[in-house]
């Protein structure tokens, strides 16, 4: 990784190395560069290249490594000011890259801005989660074969929403697999905040169906926060319930011992557990417990469209939504108000309960159905 960013760029002829440090201790830092020192930084790299063309042209990259010898920051610079930092992050078999760009626009005259911010502000413009796995049983003459594969997400730099999310698959670099490099790419417009697929394009290797329902939610991790609401708001918003403006809250401390998820009307708000954020959390069951709780939220806005709410989300549903229109919606709402009355949280009740019943089916169908087409699945578990 290293060697790879020092090299020059490909017209050597019209690119010059002018310094270059490696591996150097921190205490040897140039303190005239004003670069400033990360707290746990105990070594550097450093290079600076000029223009053949340009005297007064010069780009430097510092690369700051922590005690055990890992990248954590990468600044980049050209003519003495900041334009882009790099973080690293590590994570069991996962390192994330965080890019940000230098914005000068406050930046005062005569002010000799340093890597982290004399007057101008760092705006996040890209993010990679890079998985890197070692094949042990695929070893070969001491060699080990490495599974890698990315997601690198674009940001728009002034709204700071997603651009693009590019996932892509490395060739394993061994005898025993042929498999080349494949990819998928999703440009991203946004509706109230939630990241709508315009425009998907993948490699010619890649057999996925793009009229896949889910292709949309493939694209993020369903297993961090950020995916979770990707995933729930959309559900929602395919039920027409995004003008509820109902709050998601993955990671709840409100969520009791045992469950993985509740909607309530009270407080217009879906939590999920912490539980299912986990690594290990079956990707399935991600998918039944949002779909489980839409369920929930659309039970309610039904209550509310047939002149039964009690709560201001179900007098919100009506007034946003307009009354039930056909005589099946009408007699489901009903159930669904008994089924309301009725409600205790626990017991056979519970399990039995007109509301938890429809909830568990709707739950499972979509589970069952994210798991298909099967090509589209099998790329993108990957990834999550």
């Amino acid at each position: 990784m290293i060697s790879a960013v020092l090299k020059l760029p490909q017209n050597q002829k019209e690119f010059s190395l002018i310094k270059k440090i490696v591996k150097a201790d921190i205490s040897a830092i140039d303190k005239d560069k004003f670069w400033r020192t990360p707290k746990n930084a105990a070594s550097f790299d450093y290079v600076e290249i000029g223009k053949t063309s340009d005297s007064n042209y010069s780009k430097e990259i510092i690369s700051f490594f922590d005690k055990d010898g890992n990248l954590f920051c990468r600044t980049f610079r050209e003519n003495g000011k900041n334009v882009k930092q790099r973080q690293y992050r590590y994570q069991d078999d996962k390192r994330f890259l965080t890019d940000f760009v230098f914005d000068t626009t406050r930046i005062k005259e005569k002010v000799n801005d340093a890597m982290y911010n004399l007057g101008g502000v760092w705006k996040k413009i890209a993010e990679e989660t890079q998985w890197i796995s070692r094949i042990q049983e695929w070893a070969k003459d001491g060699k080990v074969p490495t599974d890698f594969h990315t997601r690198h997400v674009d940001y728009h730099p002034e709204t700071g929403l997603i651009d693009t999310i590019t996932l892509t698959q490395y060739p394993i670099n061994c005898e025993k697999s042929r498999l080349p490099k494949r990819f998928v790419k999703g440009e991203f417009k946004h509706i109230l905040g939630t990241p709508t697929l315009a425009k998907a394009t993948y490699s010619k290797n890649l057999r996925l169906d793009p009229n896949d329902k889910y292709l949309r939610y493939r694209f993020f991790d369903l297993h961090t926060p950020e995916g979770i609401t990707v995933l729930t708001k959309g559900l929602l918003e395919e039920k027409g319930l995004d003008v509820l403006k109902i709050s998601v809250q993955p990671n709840s401390l409100k969520i009791e011992e045992g469950n993985l998820g509740f909607f309530c009307a009270l407080s217009k708000e879906i939590c999920f557990s912490e539980k299912l954020t986990q690594k290990d959390a079956f990707l399935p069951d991600i998918i039944d417990s949002v779909a489980h709780e839409v369920e929930h939220a659309e039970q309610f806005a039904y209550i509310g469209r047939r002149g039964k709410g009690t709560s201001q989300y179900e007098f919100d549903a009506y007034k946003n939504l307009g009354e039930l229109r056909t005589e099946e919606e009408k007699q489901e709402a009903l159930k669904y108000f008994m089924a309301k009355t009725e409600y205790v949280p626990t017991g056979d009740k519970y399990k039995n309960n007109y509301l938890e019943v429809k909830a568990r089916e709707a739950g499972k169908k979509a589970a069952e159905d994210f798991q298909f087409p099967i090509e589209n699945y099998n790329f993108f578990e990957r990834f999550n």
